[in-house]
């Protein structure tokens, strides 16, 4: 229901985890993401990389909110249940 990034995510649930898990600070530039990522990966092309890295997605859910009547729920309820389950099935 939201459109995010995964800094986003990540300050979401770093604020209700705090420093108990090892939360991402930082995000690497686009250009060192480029450079490094294929050798740490190979599935993850520069190609890839150039065509995704930075580039927003944006999707409109106004027709299921006006047409189905669908109301979301906040995304920070969202990710902290879904975090606080991993917790709870040792999956972290």
């Amino acid at each position: 229901g939201y459109n995010t990034d995964m800094p986003e995510v990540v300050a979401l649930l770093r604020s209700q985890f705090g420093d108990s898990f090892p939360f991402p600070k930082r995000t690497l530039p686009k250009w060192l993401t480029w450079l490094v990522a294929p050798l740490v990966d190979k599935s993850m092309t520069r190609r890839l990389i150039a065509r995704n890295v930075g580039v927003s997605a944006g999707f409109d859910n106004t027709k299921s909110r006006e047409e189905l009547g669908i109301v979301y729920r906040p995304l920070e309820d969202s990710l902290k249940e879904m975090f606080q389950q991993l917790i709870e099935l040792n999956e972290l």
